[in-house]
């Protein structure tokens, strides 16, 4: 089984058909046999896309906005293992933006997926692949020895649009808005990964992830 850690951006390509959707689907599909493995601000940050997709004025039509929601409801349950960002996480990701072009959630998932890879690492389990569709942060991911990919640099076969969904891709800024607490999917196979935490009394916060990155730009 390959463990592939997906941000928000890769994620949300399993809903729209765009570039890099094709790759996505392929290894997100169940009869692959993989691990598909993110932070719980995903589910947030991909319904955020996709509301800002619809609320376009070319965007998508209000029935394939509501099947992709539930969708991605249905796969983060069932399918997806959303793991948490807590306090230790946070700092990292702060850390990051100091020493990369990253955006605040961008670094969040960055660190949320280099502490996972290491606890697969230190379980001898084999290293994850961190999947990104933005080029500043698979570089970012790339210098801190992380393998990654970027599902955009794929000469696949794009999917088939279906019916109500109109033409162009989500910008990495409208991909990347929001953030959520969600529950995690264990696996028998894996190691323990940490569990959804309150969002109170967390230091660093968020708010200090987004500042550190603001700053830095």
């Amino acid at each position: 089984m390959t463990r592939f850690y997906f941000d928000t951006g890769a994620l949300v390509k399993r809903y729209l058909p765009e570039t890099g959707t094709s790759p996505f689907r392929a290894l997100a599909d169940p009869s692959s046999g993989h691990s598909i493995v993110s932070s719980e601000i995903s589910q947030v940050e991909a319904a955020a896309a996709l509301a800002t997709r619809q609320r376009a004025p070319d965007g998508i039509a209000l029935e394939v906005h509501d099947k992709a929601v539930d969708l991605l409801a249905e796969h983060c349950a069932a399918e997806y293992r959303l793991v948490a960002v807590g306090p230790d996480i946070l700092a990292r990701a702060v850390s990051l933006t100091q020493n990369h072009r990253l955006r605040g959630y961008d670094a969040v998932q960055l660190a949320r997926a280099l502490a996972t890879n290491e606890t697969l690492l230190a379980s001898e389990l084999p290293a994850l692949t961190f999947v990104a569709a933005d080029e500043d942060l698979v570089a970012a991911a790339q210098v801190e020895s992380l393998t990654s990919d970027d599902p955009n640099g794929h000469p696949w076969t794009e999917a088939p649009q279906p019916p109500g969904l109109r033409s162009g891709s989500l910008s990495h800024n409208e991909t990347c808005s929001g953030c959520s607490v969600s529950r995690t999917t264990p696996t028998r196979s894996s190691p323990s990964l940490p569990t959804s935490v309150s969002s109170r009394n967390r230091t660093p916060n968020l708010t200090s992830v987004f500042w550190a990155s603001y700053l830095r730009r």
